[in-house]
């Protein structure tokens, strides 16, 4: 059904513009055989029109003189000769200026007679020459009247009139037809061919076009349009052809993209698989430490278990953050150090304490390899201060910090409102935890700076580890 529909266009195409050039042509005939039967009428008229100046002026010549003195045997026997020898001269007129008094010769004779102004004093000055029917005659067949005034001494005695039949002029127009007639219809049948082959010529080259606009939209994107014309439906065909390449182009293109794209939410989904398996894996180790706490008995290995329960789940921390964020390369800090540094405060609170927690870390996204020595420093600092700012149960305040400093430096602060440092080390100097900080630390390229005054702060500035890709 759409193939037959598009040939109905192709075909429509064709029609119109063969009638549009067959329009063209035959409106080109018709005003070419108008300028010509016009310019031919033109001529002839101009011949008929010579013809009645020559005739009235050789009997201006020969008669004027008899008119005046009215010698009209001589002036009738001039114009019957005229009319005898003119062959199509149908009448002579001649009129006197003042008194309208005529000498009319025919073909049936002459007679004197006096006649209108018309003949006396026609609208003209000097001659005329006009088509009109016959004055003379009751059948009003047209012919050519042409009037003439003439002269004696100067002086203006009256009009000479000549009245040619038209029998020449019709069978002359009737011979232009007929050759117009015989050159319009080759001429039209070439011009009905020539209309032909310019419309085919025109729609042949669009029909292959529409064709391969059909193979392309159909997903042929190999094809090739074959137009070897140098005009504007050539450079149309280079253009498609060119276009058509480039959506190949893009499309394998397109379709790369789709299977990186595939490839690296697998991947994606096999890292997410991963942090979610590696923090299991470490709720199972962190379980295990803590049930050995309950059944060892003394009281520095139950501590040590402890700490390195609590390192250990810092660390499964970063993994569970990571497979449920939606971006598994960086990790969003504040909520990271928010749930670490609560879970250690809640542990506290349970012993018996009251200590509030304060996190500032406004959009601060960190890479794996830099948050997971961050993670680690923040809950020996946080279990530090939870273990010695704060005596006798009493209660305070713990803040941790985070902000930018330059491009890729950050700025680390955990503090403290508890009873401070009793000297420029912490408490604990030479043990694992500080240890720990201090190998962290130098880990991240970093340096740190412990403040006593109300209470104690930890200043640790440091550089985020560049990702290095690992085989």
């Amino acid at each position: 059904m759409s193939s037959d529909s598009n040939r109905q266009k192709g075909i429509s195409i064709f029609v119109k513009a063969t009638a549009l050039s067959v329009g063209v042509a035959a409106l080109t005939l018709g005003v070419f055989a108008w300028t010509m039967v016009h310019h031919e009428k033109r001529m002839l008229f101009g011949q008929l029109k010579e013809r009645g100046n020559l005739l009235a002026s050789s009997l201006d010549r020969v008669t004027a003189k008899a008119i005046v003195a009215e010698d009209w045997e001589s002036v009738i026997s001039q114009c019957l000769r005229m009319i005898e020898m003119g062959g199509h001269v149908d009448y002579v007129v001649i009129t006197k200026m003042d008194d309208g008094f005529s000498l009319v010769h025919t073909h049936d004779g002459w007679r004197l007679d006096t006649l209108d102004t018309d003949w006396s004093n026609p609208a003209v000055h000097e001659s005329t020459a006009l088509i009109r029917p016959n004055p003379l005659a009751e059948d009003g067949d047209e012919i050519m009247h042409y009037s003439h005034a003439f002269a004696y001494s100067g002086i203006k005695w009256g009009w000479i009139h000549v009245g040619i039949t038209l029998d020449d002029y019709y069978k002359s127009v009737q011979s232009v037809y007929g050759i117009i007639l015989r050159l319009s219809i080759p001429a039209f049948a070439i011009g009905i061919v020539t209309s032909f082959l310019f419309a085919r010529n025109l729609t042949h080259p669009i029909s292959r076009i529409k064709d391969f606009a059909q193979r392309v939209a159909s997903g042929d994107l190999d094809h090739q349009l074959e137009i070897k014309d140098h005009d504007e439906l050539g450079a149309l065909g280079h253009a498609m052809n060119q276009m058509t390449t480039d959506l190949k182009r893009s499309h394998e293109q397109l379709q790369e993209s789709l299977q990186q794209e595939a490839r690296l939410r697998e991947k994606e989904v096999l890292l997410k698989e991963i942090h979610h398996r590696v923090k299991n894996n470490m709720q199972i180790l962190s379980s295990l430490l803590r049930m050995q706490a309950r059944e060892v008995e003394g009281e520095r290995i139950k501590v040590f278990l402890k700490e390195s329960e609590s390192r250990i789940r810092s660390m499964g921390l970063i993994h569970e953050k990571l497979y449920q964020s939606q971006n598994i390369s960086e990790i969003d800090f504040h909520g990271y150090v928010e749930t670490l540094a609560g879970q250690l405060v809640r542990m506290h609170r349970s012993e018996g304490s009251n200590v509030s927690l304060e996190v500032d870390a406004p959009e601060i996204l960190l890479g794996l390899d830099t948050a997971m020595p961050c993670g680690l420093i923040v809950n020996e600092l946080v279990s530090n201060a939870l273990k010695y700012a704060f005596p006798d149960h009493r209660d305070g305040k713990i803040s941790i910090k985070v902000r930018p400093v330059s491009d890729g430096r950050y700025s680390l602060i955990v503090a403290d409102d508890g009873i401070g440092l009793q000297g420029k080390k912490p408490e604990r100097e030479g043990s694992l935890g500080s240890k720990l900080v201090d190998m962290l630390v130098d880990q991240l390229d970093g340096e740190i700076d412990y403040r006593n005054g109300v209470g104690t702060s930890v200043h640790i500035e440091f550089y985020e580890s560049e990702y290095e890709e690992r085989v």
